[in-house]
């Protein structure tokens, strides 16, 4: 489904275009009618949700992931469920921004660049398993002859084709060229980029040797034009998109498909409404649900391109110039009339002046002095709108907010003041909006808001970049670790590890000879690295950074050192996939989240080489759906997936066992988080113990921003640590990962831009 936005959207989505490509797996049937209903409940919460695109993109993903959810609980008797893999990008200018949620693919083949988006440790497993989703954001910045193809499963061959062409074809060679690599069933998004107007259309793709019945029509494609010929609507994208449909229905059933598997004829599907979706949304969508096809169907290939003027004008082009040559007949009668009734005015305006006098004055000097007199007019309407009009609004809200404040000072309750300092803030926000910042309205808006932060147990911190202009859009931060001074960070599409060492001037700088990536090492195969952990100073190995592949590989890296790769010994069950690891003291503690298992290694010296023990007894927490962990002495912190928090403590005695609280109670002492729901549903992402001595456990809430401290023991809060408020905050988009160093540096990462805190209390 294609959308262009409506006449009534949230604030910031006005110049978003909207592309949805799903795919939904499993053994659940579903009709076209209920794919559509699906994709206009994503899309209406798109268009109704304010602020960043990100926060936009995900809320969209969420509203869906809710909605196979319920199904599934729902038919869980039935031992019927559905899995959605879904690619959401919206256009805004030039940029794509999309999420990917399952293993689904995303290739772009730009001018300069190419690029295959696929890694399922990021984007997990799909939508419709759990309260929380797993999303993998990027962007590209897209020029005319870009090609995007967006695919639930990846056909052997499609890759190499497309990012291996050598040069700009047209969408039809392209499309018949990726046909013809497979005889498997598939369904596809593929996009061509052009110049234009910012127009989303539908085109189709021709079939030969099949007949179709159909009272569709397909309009001819126009001639592509030069950029430098193309006008482009101000603030629309510089793009026109299309869509094309595909030429036979896909079946109903999920994908991938079975071999040998009927399915069954669906229903005869009646018209559905979807109240949430806005009727005035204009949207380019697909007859049939996203699916495989039979072997007997044509493939189903969605094309988007991008078109620009046509040569014949249309009957739509024809009528607009009709009305601009009436507009042009009407100025020129309105002017006349001007020029007459201007010889009639002037000479009462001017004593003395004759009408016969003014007959001869020319008619671009009349019509000049009557602007200059409407320009006088207007100006001083404006000037006394400003002193009189403008400036008494801003008098007005400031006294309000004056009077909350006075409220918030003599309330008694917790509650009572909190909503009161709320409301000095929204009625300063408004007096600015009307007028300007001034001296007043600052100085009272800090008041309100350090008074409401200290109810809540807000610490703000100055974050400044350590990039200026980050790392690059082919970048994204997913880990981060320091050691001695040294920042490491594990970028999560190329697999690697990034190294930031600490100049003399106390800055950061990336080592362009760091090496610590994917590949062979004396006879081992390192994969892709998924997390890495500081290892002591002065090991046997001299290496500083460690790294874990999910194969259970071991990856030795330091600063002008080169990497070497040890594998770990595998437990008796053998591995499933390892998905986290943490280090404490001599001990190394593996997650192996299918296999409900953590494993924990007893080193030396930095090396592992003695079979794993496994960490729990007879009770066994929930430990599929572990995402991250933390240790501290004999304590292991597991955090799941939904974001609640579980805990173990390990016994040496055999007479008593290793007990885990799952979930682990979090304590709030403070009153004005009464309301405040985080910590019964959290949603926290990464979880890290810093070092002694004020040890304490951090939780990331990525979406709000906030790293929680809580003590370790009694996991009580302490505080919660965020930017300045307003412009002085940095941290525009989702928090990807954060680290702490010992000397009290608190690191925070947004996809590529890397942003330090320091002096942290």
């Amino acid at each position: 489904m294609a959308v262009t936005p409506p006449r009534r959207t949230a604030r910031g989505r006005e110049h978003d275009r909207l592309i949805t490509h799903l795919t939904l797996t499993g053994n659940t049937n579903f009709s076209t009618a209920e794919y559509m209903q699906l994709a206009s409940q994503l899309t209406a919460r798109f268009y109704h949700t304010p602020g960043s695109l990100t926060s936009a993109l995900r809320t969209a993903a969420q509203v869906l992931n809710q909605a196979l959810l319920e199904r599934n609980l729902a038919t869980t008797g039935r031992g019927q469920y559905a899995i959605g893999w879904l690619v959401l990008g919206a256009l805004r200018n030039n940029q794509f921004y999309f999420l990917i949620c399952g293993p689904a693919h995303v290739l772009w083949a730009g001018q300069s660049e190419k690029r295959h988006l696929y890694d399922p440790a990021i984007s997990g497993k799909g939508l419709g398993l759990s309260q929380t989703t797993n999303l993998y954001f990027s962007q590209f910045d897209l020029q005319p002859g870009d090609r995007l193809l967006m695919c639930g499963q990846m056909p052997t061959g499609w890759d190499s084709a497309l990012l291996s062409d050598p040069g700009p074809v047209s969408m039809d060679v392209v499309r018949r060229r990726l046909v013809t690599l497979t005889e498997e069933d598939l369904n596809a998004v593929l996009v061509l980029v052009q110049a234009g107007s910012g127009k989303i259309n539908i085109s189709k793709p021709s079939r030969t040797g099949i007949e179709v019945s159909s009272e569709k029509t397909t309009q001819a494609q126009p001639e592509p034009v030069p950029v430098s010929q193309t006008e482009t609507i101000p603030g629309t994208s510089p793009f026109e998109v299309s869509f094309a449909e595909p030429e036979a229905p896909p079946s109903a059933y999920a994908v991938p498909a079975q071999k040998n598997y009927q399915p069954p004829v669906p229903p005869p599907e009646e018209p559905i409404t979807t109240p949430d979706f806005p009727a005035s949304i204009p949207r380019a969508s697909l007859d049939e649900p996203v699916g495989t096809t039979a072997k007997d169907e044509y493939p189903t290939i969605t094309e988007i391109q991008v078109n620009a003027i046509p040569k014949q004008p249309s009957e739509q082009t024809r009528q607009i110039a009709r009305t601009l040559a009436r507009a042009i007949q009407t100025t020129r009668l309105t002017r006349q009339n001007i020029s007459e009734r201007l010889r009639n005015f002037l000479p009462n305006l001017l004593p003395g002046t004759q009408a016969n006098e003014l007959e001869e004055t020319p008619t671009w000097i009349m019509l000049s002095t009557a602007a200059a007199i409407a320009i006088v007019i207007g100006v001083i309407g404006v000037l006394m709108y400003m002193k009189f009009g403008v400036g008494s609004l801003y008098q007005t809200y400031m006294k309000q907010a004056l009077e909350a404040r006075a409220r918030a000072v003599s309330q008694e309750t917790i509650t009572e003041q909190k909503n009161a300092w709320k409301e000095v803030l929204s009625l300063v926000d408004k007096a600015e909006g009307e007028y300007h910042v001034t001296g007043d309205s600052q100085s009272l808006r800090e008041e309100a808001q350090s008074d409401l932060d200290s109810l809540q147990g807000i610490i703000r911190l100055d974050f400044s970049p350590i990039f200026s202009s980050g790392l690059g859009r082919s970048v994204n931060i997913d880990q981060m670790v320091v050691n001695d001074g040294n920042l490491y960070m594990l970028d999560s599409i190329n697999g690697e590890v990034l190294l930031a060492g600490i100049t003399v001037q106390n800055y950061y700088q990336l080592d362009t000879n760091f090496n610590c990536e994917p590949g062979p090492y004396e006879g081992y195969q390192v994969s892709t690295i998924i997390d890495i952990q500081p290892l002591p100073k002065g090991n046997k190995t001299g290496a500083e950074l460690l790294g874990i592949d999910r194969n259970g590989n071991l990856l030795y890296c330091g600063p002008n050192r080169t990497p070497s790769a040890i594998p770990l010994p595998p437990p008796d069950i053998s591995w499933n996939e390892v998905t986290a690891f943490a280090i404490e003291g001599n001990s190394l503690y593996v997650l192996d989240a299918s296999a409900r298992a953590v494993w924990v290694y007893i080193g030396q010296d930095g090396e592992f080489i003695e079979r794993p023990l496994f960490f729990f007894g007879q009770q066994v927490p929930t430990v599929e759906t572990v995402v991250d962990l933390a240790v501290n002495g004999d304590d292991l912190y597991l955090l799941h997936s939904d974001g609640h928090l579980s805990t173990c403590s390990y016994s040496r005695l055999e007479s008593v066992p290793t007990r885990c609280a799952d979930p682990a109670p979090l304590i709030d002492p403070f009153l004005g988080n009464e309301t405040n729901n985080q910590l019964v549903n959290p949603n926290f992402a990464q979880i890290f113990f810093s070092a002694p001595p004020d040890s304490s456990v951090l939780l990331l809430d990525s979406i709000n921003k906030s790293v929680y401290r809580f003590s370790p023991r009694a996991l009580e809060l302490q505080h919660q640590l965020q930017a300045q408020y307003g412009k002085e905050n940095p941290l525009k988009e989702a928090i990807t990962a954060m680290t702490m160093g010992s000397n009290r540096m608190l690191f925070l990462a947004t996809g590529d831009h890397v942003y330090l805190a320091t002096d942290i209390p």
